[in-house]
């Protein structure tokens, strides 16, 4: 990985077993699966099982992974040694308040954006379905940050792809993240 960043990709949702079944038990106000959201077999098949696929080349490429990441756990990442890039991989929901789901239930736009220092100059990744409203919140808190969102579905299976390309591309060719991601988007263009 390029010598200046260091990436930190935050996972907001169920990433084992153990987890997916915490969260079938004691669904503590969450959304993404059940009545409202995807079936665990889906869920597994878009998320788990592709994250399982990437997250060692991730690892590799020294991408720190956080599974698991509750509201409390979200404060101690960014505290957690230098983030130059901070991805945070979630679900929004607009009902009955904007937040994003969490390992231990919904959160708050306004305690995601808390979480970062005012003086945040990093890049902000939100792979996150339609969270213009969190994007906004946090380039207003972190006039320093660049915050780049998704305006539509965040598809993890995806999205897991691109950061894996974009990862080997800093790795491999010592790119810092933008260019990285420019990069592989660009490819991802072409094959079409």
């Amino acid at each position: 990985m390029s010598a200046t960043q260091t990436c930190k990709v935050v996972l907001g949702l169920p990433t084992t077993d153990d987890e997916l079944l915490d969260y079938a038990v004691d669904p503590r106000g969450r959304d993404l699966l059940g009545p409202h959201g995807t079936t665990q077999q889906k869920y597994t098949r878009q998320v788990m099982t592709p994250l399982g696929r990437v997250a060692p080349t991730w690892r590799d490429c020294g991408v720190k992974i956080y599974p698991g990441c509750t509201s409390k756990s979200l404060h101690a990442v960014v505290k957690d040694g230098p983030t130059d890039v901070l991805i945070i991989v979630s679900h929004w929901v607009d009902e009955p308040a904007a937040c994003i789901e969490l390992f231990d239930g919904m959160c708050g736009v306004d305690e995601i954006a808390a979480a970062l220092p005012t003086d945040f100059s990093g890049i902000v990744d939100l792979c996150i379905c339609s969270c213009a409203g969190l994007a906004k919140q946090v380039a207003s808190r972190c006039p320093g940050a660049y915050v780049r969102w998704i305006n539509s579905d965040a598809t993890p299976a995806i999205w897991f792809h691109i950061y894996t390309s974009v990862f080997l591309e800093m790795f491999e060719n010592g790119t810092d993240y933008l260019t990285a991601l420019k990069v592989t988007l660009r490819r991802y263009d072409d094959d079409e």
